[in-house]
């Protein structure tokens, strides 16, 4: 329930937004998911689509990843 603590200290800040590498069952509630880094070329872009999906059927709405990618040739 660490994310749900999280969420109640920020929600008194009037701030409760949680953007978290990592989840664990529950967190769809109080966090959105960022899928981590991503390598510049089609294998990871293809990669991270499905990646978007599945998390989607697991029941958190909220994902995103590096389109772009961090290493290589971004063309």
């Amino acid at each position: 329930m660490h994310q749900y603590n999280v969420y109640q200290f920020l929600k008194e800040k009037k701030r409760p937004f949680i953007l978290s590498s990592g989840s664990s069952l529950g967190s769809n509630r109080y966090a959105f998911h960022w899928s981590g880094d991503n390598y510049a070329n089609f294998t990871f872009l293809k990669a991270s689509i499905i990646n978007n999906f599945m998390f989607g059927l697991w029941g958190i709405q909220m994902i995103g990843s590096d389109i772009c990618g961090f290493s290589g040739n971004t063309t």
